[in-house]
């Protein structure tokens, strides 16, 4: 585990989740982000997708399992998403506090400062 100069453990970065379910059929990228969907009797999904990167609509049939794979794909990189945001928000903190204090040390932080 990296640690800071203070002997704080910064937090562990989350990997991020398996692939998700379903790839662009244009670009291959794999951050196919649902935008609508509607239950299709007897069984299944009919849903929009959309490429965040090269901007395909893509029209897909999901059965409900792959409808529930892809919902846990994208729950999955939500929670590595926000916990790298908080990995990266403690480690700047740690930095500015870690500056600050140097700059007290170094009596370089005077009243017209505040």
């Amino acid at each position: 585990m990296p640690e800071s100069s203070a002997n704080q453990p910064l937090p562990e970065a989350v990997p991020g989740s398996a692939e998700a379910p379903i790839a662009c059929p244009c670009c291959g990228s794999r951050l196919v982000q649902l935008v609508d969907a509607e239950p299709h009797p007897p069984g299944g999904w009919d849903t929009l997708l959309e490429c965040p990167e090269c901007w395909t609509a893509i029209d897909e049939h999901l059965e409900d399992e792959a409808m529930e794979d892809f919902d846990r794909a994208f729950d999955d990189g939500v929670r590595a998403v926000v916990a790298e945001l908080r990995r990266m928000t403690f480690r700047h903190m740690l930095e500015d506090v870690e500056r600050f204090a140097a700059a007290l040390r170094a009596d370089a932080i005077l009243p017209e400062d505040f």
